[in-house]
């Protein structure tokens, strides 16, 4: 079947010709033409018309079909009369070439990946395809370093089957080290990059080790101190903390010069993997902060790592300045949580020329002010339901007596007043259980510990706090952002856009829990710094990958979640088959894109959709969004490459170098 030729009508110079293409014994494809029929001007167009369909590859592909079909059936029966077989059919995953096409046509960073790894020295591998497994895996089957080494060997033409762990560990420390250059060419690539009244959404996660130690009790310091102190350096020169003018001849700065919040700062951050005040509870496990910056399309843009540890309100600052000096960033908007919207986080914002939307606690923002929320003047209807109230000139109060004066809008609606008074009364049941058991409140930490009070002497839980129950009540249904437009562009944020910006910040800790559900970024198995880097920067390459795909999808009217697009790549699969005439390639599936209309309706109404088309597996709906071809149920090298418009030279270069060694079938 490997050697079938395939006919073409072509015409040269108004000659027309009949094209015979083949395959030759190495592997490689050759043409030759095999019938001359005279100049087009001897034919009408329908007649060159119906040339071009006889001379067609209809009947070739219908012969491969039909061929491909009988070699496996005649392979069920081999399989039936000789029992078991003595080395199985590989099933293989070919999810890594549907992903590629994309990252090639949409992104192309081949050749940039390859310069960068022939700047540094790396020739053990080619780097442009170690770098595109490990990013694309991890939206089809996220596994560990060592994990994906072994699950290599079972995708379809990744280019990287016979590489080695330390190939992989090499690849890590290379997307660590080169992280900036990589992101900045997606985000060329994906129009992300930020411009003029833009907005830029901004939050912190973190993610745990699976190791019992940290840094420090392992006494291992991050191995990029060097980095990590130019950074610093940047910052605070930034900050006019440093005099240029003090430099040593070498360009270094003397001790006297070194402000002692930046020795701090540098003694906090030279160990990474620390404990810290982790966002799924792991407080046993050392943990590291994400800082993750992505567009108003939801599209992520850069992302920066910290020490687990620190604070993640000290983190902004850092990240923003660091931003600015790789794009550039100026007269935007960046908008975040309310954990982050510290007094000095704000005015850091403002003096830097960017304008903020930050979400505010209503808890605290004194007497004056809650008073003219709850009073019914000045509340304006908004679309959709609920209401919202414009209160300028808030004076926003830090600790240490600061203070930045912004505008205060507050919202309310129905619906998050039914979700707040439902954690309200959840909470309260939980606080009178621990008031019945006597239980000790030593932080309240949690909201419902807010609840309780404690005995004078003990931190025992003692009563109920009425008053604090009231006032959490009555704030049931209100939301609040504080804002400031750029300075350079006072009316670049209207009020009555803030409420569906703040919305869209939803859209930041969807990309969070992506990383972790969907592209395993927690927990982390590497050690070193440029490593842990690399790691993140997999799941971030993965993570706009599959906007993109939502991005394709969106073009012809479908719409999938990031879950279903992750669980379609799975479904993406075939047995392979060596036969007397080449490759055979069975597609195969379990189903799974069925399972809630067969737990819905049952087999025989689900069977009845599929049969007639009506319920198709998602992966149909993502290949016709990228361009792909389905792969037929059965059918031959030269028809499966034409799926995905790719030509494999070898046998090798599709299946691997492991399948390629197995004495498969025949």
């Amino acid at each position: 079947m490997g050697n079938l030729s395939l006919m073409n009508l072509v015409i040269v110079k108004n000659r027309i010709y009949v094209k015979q293409s083949f395959r030759t014994p190495d592997g490689r494809t050759s043409s030759k033409i095999v019938k001359k029929l005279g100049k087009t001007e001897d034919y009408t167009a329908e007649e060159i018309a119906a040339l071009r369909r006889k001379f067609s590859n209809a009947d070739e592909k219908e012969k491969a079909l039909a061929e491909g079909a009988a070699l496996a059936t005649a392979l069920k029966n081999a399989d039936a009369e000789a029992g078991q077989t003595e080395i199985p059919r590989p099933r293989m995953s070919y999810a890594m070439i549907i992903l590629r096409k994309l990252w090639n046509e949409e992104i192309g960073p081949d050749y940039l990946i390859r310069k960068l790894a022939d700047k540094d020295g790396i020739t053990r591998c080619d780097m442009a395809d170690t770098v595109a497994f490990m990013a694309l895996s991890k939206a089809i089957d996220p596994r560990s370093v060592r994990g994906s080494l072994v699950h290599s060997r079972m995708y379809l033409g990744t280019g990287v089957s016979a590489c080695s762990l330390d190939d992989f560990y090499t690849t890590l420390g290379f997307m660590g080290n080169h992280k900036d250059e990589i992101l900045r060419l997606f985000a060329e690539k994906t129009g992300s990059l930020p411009s003029g009244n833009s907005m830029l959404f901004y939050d912190v996660t973190n993610a745990y080790f699976e190791t019992a130690l940290t840094d420090e009790e392992k006494g291992m310091a991050r191995n990029d101190l060097d980095e990590l102190w130019s950074e610093l350096i940047a910052k605070y020169e930034d900050k006019g903390l440093l005099d240029a003018s003090q430099k040593n001849e070498d360009g270094s700065y003397p001790d006297e010069a070194l402000p002692e919040e930046l020795l701090g700062e540098f003694a906090r951050e030279s160990f990474l993997r620390m404990r810290g005040p982790s966002k799924e509870h792991r407080m046993d496990l050392p943990i590291v902060s994400v800082a993750l910056v992505i567009d108003d399309k939801g599209m992520p843009l850069d992302f920066e790592m910290f020490s687990g540890n620190a604070a993640e309100i000290s983190h902004m600052e850092n990240s923003i300045c660091k931003l600015q000096r790789k794009y550039g960033v100026r007269n935007v908007t960046v908008v975040a949580d309310r954990g982050l919207g510290s007094v000095p986080n704000l005015k850091m914002l403002q003096a830097k020329g960017l304008g903020f939307i930050i979400a505010q606690k209503l808890t605290n923002i004194g007497k004056d002010v809650t008073e003219q929320i709850f009073s019914d003047d000045g509340w304006e209807m908004m679309d959709g339901g609920g209401k919202s109230k414009f209160i300028p000139g808030f004076e926003k109060k830090g600790t240490g007596g600061e203070s930045i004066t912004c505008n205060l809008l507050v919202f309310w609606n129905k619906t998050r007043e039914a979700r707040d008074l439902a954690v309200l009364a959840q909470d309260r049941e939980t606080a009178e259980k621990a008031v019945k058991a006597k239980g000790q409140i030593r932080k309240a930490s949690r909201s419902w510990q807010a609840l309780v009070v404690t005995d004078s002497k003990t931190p025992n839980a003692e009563s109920i706090n009425e008053a604090a129950y009231e006032k959490r009540k009555k704030l049931c249904g209100y939301s609040a952002v504080v804002w400031l437009c750029p300075p350079s562009s006072p009316d670049s944020i209207k009020k009555e856009d803030i409420a569906g910006v703040y919305h869209r910040l939803e859209r930041i800790e969807e990309c969070f829990r992506i990383m972790k559900s969907n592209l395993c970024l927690r927990p982390m198995f590497v050690r070193t710094a440029e490593h842990i880097r690399g790691h993140v920067l997999c799941c971030v390459l993965a993570l706009i990958i599959i906007r993109l795909v939502e991005r394709k999808l969106a073009g012809i009217g479908e719409k999938l979640s990031p879950d279903r697009i992750c669980a379609a790549m799975k479904d993406a699969n075939c047995s392979v088959s060596a036969t007397p005439g080449g490759l055979v390639f069975v597609t195969d599936s379990d189903y799974s894109w069925a399972k809630d209309t067969l737990e819905a309706i049952g087999n025989e109404k689900t069977a009845e959709k599929v049969n007639g088309g009506e319920l198709k597996p998602d992966l149909t709906a993502i290949e016709k969004a990228l361009g792909v071809k389905p792969v037929p149920a059965i059918c031959a090298k030269g028809i499966f490459e034409r799926c995905f418009g790719r030509r494999f030279a070898t046998n090798d270069a599709l299946v691997g170098d492991f399948v390629s060694r197995l004495k498969l079938p025949k």
